[in-house]
């Protein structure tokens, strides 16, 4: 009787364990798909402006343009003085 009892309880533990592993794998896609279908609009004259609606710059009144899917995180490319002496900046 007491085995068919343990055998019970670790067979409910098991089945506990593998539905909670399942939901937080749905979880997580869930949170990467909504992160990747999240569109943005920049300005094409001033790239710090950015809105998560299609709307109008508030420095220079241009409608804001869809920003393209990137690979990576957002960052800046600065040049350094060696760059900017050959482009002639």
């Amino acid at each position: 009787m007491q085995t068919k009892i343990s055998l019970l309880v670790v067979s409910a533990l098991v089945l506990t364990l593998a539905l909670s592993s399942c939901s937080t794998q749905e979880e997580k896609s869930t949170e990467q798909s909504s992160n990747s279908e999240k569109v943005t609009y920049t300005c094409p004259m001033h790239p710090e402006v950015t809105s998560d609606i299609a709307d109008k710059c508030p420095k220079c009144g241009m409608e804001l343009v869809q920003n393209e899917a990137h690979e990576h995180e957002a960052h800046e490319h600065d040049m350094d003085n060696d760059t900017m002496k050959m482009e002639g900046m």
